[in-house]
């Protein structure tokens, strides 16, 4: 009888540990949780990587976490988490360019009921992996980060050496030349036109001016006005046609005062015919 009842304390003892020893499920990492200090990601910036980590259970969590790029540890913090609460941990991180895969895992896990601590092991104890890709940081000859305008004027210079290179001086001067010659013809035609376009409202305008003045007049007056008209239908149509050539000239205002819109078309006219022109020659 003695010894039943012993063994039957032992179970207790040993079933009551291993039933406190369990968790909530939901203790550990919040799904998919990474986040950091800054983004978006440059090469040489200096981020916090953070993650949380829930604890519901009725006892203080003890863990320790581990973050990863890949297999790369980024650096191991100790965190204390109490019942029912949620904390953030970090490390620092001094990003890179290239491929990144941001991890973090609860390396260990304890809780301590009674005062003492005792191992579990949660079941939410890895992140999932944050995908990043972070590109070449591009400095200038001082060494600052190069800002677009600095790229964009490179390649242009890359591309001016080149081009400079490849086509002799007795073939690029005359292109140069004409080049300009457009330029010169695309800037005095624009001013033409807004001179035009300037005339053409003064024009509307002033046809504003006599309906403005005709509300004034008598209504006789307006009789023998309007019979007048109809005497001259060419003055019926003066004012649409006024502002149908209006709309055409602030078309045309558009694309000679603007230099990608210009030479765009110019080169998509280039391109049809000699489409047109190459089929041409093959169906033939």
């Amino acid at each position: 009888m003695k010894r039943y009842f012993l063994i039957l304390i032992f179970l207790s003892i040993f079933v009551g540990h291993f039933v406190h020893a369990e968790v909530p499920i939901t203790t550990g990492f919040i799904p998919g949780q990474i986040w950091y200090s800054k983004e978006p990601l440059a090469e040489g910036d200096n981020v916090k990587v953070y993650t949380a980590i829930w604890n519901g259970d009725n006892d203080s969590l003890s863990a320790q976490v581990t973050f990863y790029d890949k297999n790369v540890v980024l650096g191991t913090r100790d965190v204390v988490v109490l019942p029912s609460q949620m904390k953030d941990i970090y490390v620092s991180w001094q990003v890179t360019s290239g491929d990144h895969s941001i991890s973090a895992k609860i390396v260990s896990s304890s809780i301590s009921p009674s005062g003492k601590k005792e191992q579990v092991t949660l079941s939410r104890s890895f992140t999932s992996e944050d995908h990043k890709f972070v590109p070449v940081l591009l400095k200038t000859s001082d060494g600052t980060p190069a800002s677009n305008s600095d790229i964009v004027n490179s390649q242009i210079d890359n591309v001016s050496s080149t081009v400079n290179n490849i086509i002799p001086e007795s073939v690029s001067s005359p292109i140069s030349k004409s080049f300009n010659s457009i330029d010169d013809f695309r800037n005095n035609t624009s001013s033409q036109i807004d001179s035009l376009k300037n005339s053409t409202q003064k024009t509307i305008d002033s046809f504003s001016v006599k309906s403005n003045a005709e509300t004034n007049d008598t209504k006789a007056k307006k009789i023998s006005d309007i019979k007048a008209k109809e005497a001259s239908p060419i003055n019926q149509i003066d004012k649409p046609m006024a502002y149908i050539k209006l709309f055409f000239l602030y078309i045309f205002s558009f694309i000679f005062s603007n230099k990608i819109i210009f030479y765009g078309l110019i080169a998509v006219v280039i391109f049809l015919l000699l489409r047109y022109v190459y089929r041409k020659i093959k169906y033939r």
